[in-house]
């Protein structure tokens, strides 16, 4: 028998069985934009607000430290700005189209009252144009 084993993951992944049967009533039912103040968007604020409850939970943290993005390019960003924040740094980011790490940031909330944030381009070497991770040049 003819066994196929998937290696794109970070494309498209299978979904467990048990994921499936829990997120099935959002699919259809429970759809709502979660900001809206009409009841189906109630109820899909509530079901946010208890799924990031449950995340909490499990990793022993706070309910408001869980943050769930769209997108692992979001998701990226997101970490980028957070620890160049967190060091006070500006973010780094590679001179390339595409990728993992897109060069468009989404808006994030503004940083703190005087502090401007720009971005660092620095020109990476040794790439294969294939997503690899380059030298920094001096």
């Amino acid at each position: 028998m003819k066994r196929t084993v998937y290696l794109d993951h970070a494309a498209a992944t299978p979904m467990d069985p048990r994921v499936k049967a829990a997120m099935d009533p959002y699919f259809c039912d429970i759809y709502g934009n979660p900001s809206a103040m009409y009841s189906t968007g109630r109820a899909a604020r509530e079901a946010l607000d208890n799924a990031r409850a449950s995340v909490a939970q499990v990793f022993g943290c706070t309910a408001a430290e869980i943050i769930f993005t769209g997108s692992g390019t979001e998701s990226d960003n997101l970490a980028i700005f957070g620890v160049a924040r967190g060091y006070g740094t500006p973010p780094l980011t590679p001179p390339r189209k595409g990728g993992e790490i897109d060069q468009r940031f989404p808006p994030l909330p503004p940083p703190k009252a005087g502090k401007r944030e720009r971005l660092a381009r620095l020109p990476l070497r040794g790439t294969s144009g294939q997503g690899g991770v380059g030298v920094l040049q001096k």
